[in-house]
């Protein structure tokens, strides 16, 4: 696996150089197929959008890094042009945190975007929900152990997860917890993450008026997509910056995983958007990279994406799109939180 491994990232590299090479020959008006320049990281096919009114410009694909251990991968990453790193000290106990450290450790603090989150104690997921054991000063401490672990002075971007009702959005604890953290500079941007009662918890956001950004479970085979769009785009014009997760819908129709859907079609679904400032889809292989990356250079859907999308939406049933539980066990697509 190892040797596979070195295999993949040797083509991923070998590529870059010899597509920014053939680049130069191209007539005019024609792309090469996902260029990488690996010492420009302003690549001309990329899409950047802003970040509401942080004003922090991003290409519209960030990386998840919860499902690799790989810190080659994420520097290569950073090399092709991605500027956010997403994880949480939920995935791997913290050690997904280590390696994200790891691989930023040798770069300028300000070339790179760190994201990450704080898991409550006593949270009621099925209610969506937190409880009398979500205390401000515990929950302040699990930042200053993020801190520790990726080794930085500072989280770009600090998420408190898990909110769905509005009663979790405005509990009090947690509410005061997320501004100390920006106040004592532990945190420059803070916002929630969301993935059950999605429209609910942004809407909560917005009227929360604390919050600059929101990180929210959105894709083809979410039932109330149409709901979640409309609190999105309020969320936009209200000038906090979206995050779009969970965006390749678990990559499969069954809970099997025997019947995979089309990934770069959702994706590609998912930033016909315009209000979803970046996305985080969870990145394991250089070929994965590779192909969200080249989806910046052409973002609208084939015929063929768009019937295999259809298909998605009348055919599928109960999709698992949501699967914590398992990424560590799959090689398969992962989605960011």
């Amino acid at each position: 696996m190892k040797g596979d491994n070195n295999h993949s990232r040797r083509q991923f590299l070998k590529k870059g150089i010899h597509s920014a090479a053939l680049a130069t020959m191209l007539p005019a008006g024609l792309n090469a197929n996902c260029i990488f320049n690996m010492n420009n990281a302003e690549q001309d096919n990329f899409v950047y959008r802003t970040l509401g009114n942080t004003e922090i410009k991003l290409p519209i694909i960030s990386m998840g890094t919860e499902a690799t251990n790989n810190v080659k991968l994420i520097k290569a990453a950073l090399d092709s042009g991605v500027k956010l790193l997403a994880t949480s000290p939920y995935y791997a106990n913290g050690n997904n945190e280590i390696v994200l450290g790891e691989a930023i450790k040798d770069r300028d603090r300000d070339s790179v975007y760190v994201a990450t989150n704080g898991i409550p104690d006593g949270i009621d997921r099925k209610a969506g929900l937190f409880t009398n054991e979500s205390k401000t000063e515990k929950f302040l401490k699990k930042i200053d152990e993020s801190l520790k672990r990726l080794n930085v002075d500072y989280i770009d971007f600090f998420f408190l997860p898990f909110c769905a009702k509005r009663e979790s959005v405005f509990f009090e604890p947690l509410l005061r917890a997320m501004e100390k953290a920006k106040e004592l500079g532990k945190a420059k941007y803070i916002g929630i993450a969301t993935h059950k009662f999605e429209d609910e918890a942004i809407l909560a956001a917005i009227e929360s008026r604390i919050y600059d950004v929101v990180m929210t479970s959105y894709n083809i085979r979410e039932k109330k997509r149409d709901a979640i769009a409309d609190a999105i785009e309020k969320a936009a014009q209200a000038g906090l910056g979206v995050f779009g997760m969970k965006t390749m819908a678990g990559g499969f129709w069954d809970k099997e995983k025997t019947q995979p859907l089309n990934t770069k079609a959702s994706l590609k679904w998912v930033l016909q958007n315009k209000n979803i400032h970046t996305t985080v889809p969870g990145i394991t292989t250089y070929e994965q990279l590779e192909q969200d990356i080249s989806i910046m250079g052409d973002l609208e859907l084939t015929e063929e994406e768009k019937y295999d999308l259809k298909l998605v939406q009348t055919e599928s049933k109960n999709g698992l799109y949501c699967h914590w539980l398992h990424v560590w066990l799959s090689a398969t697509r992962s989605l960011s939180y």
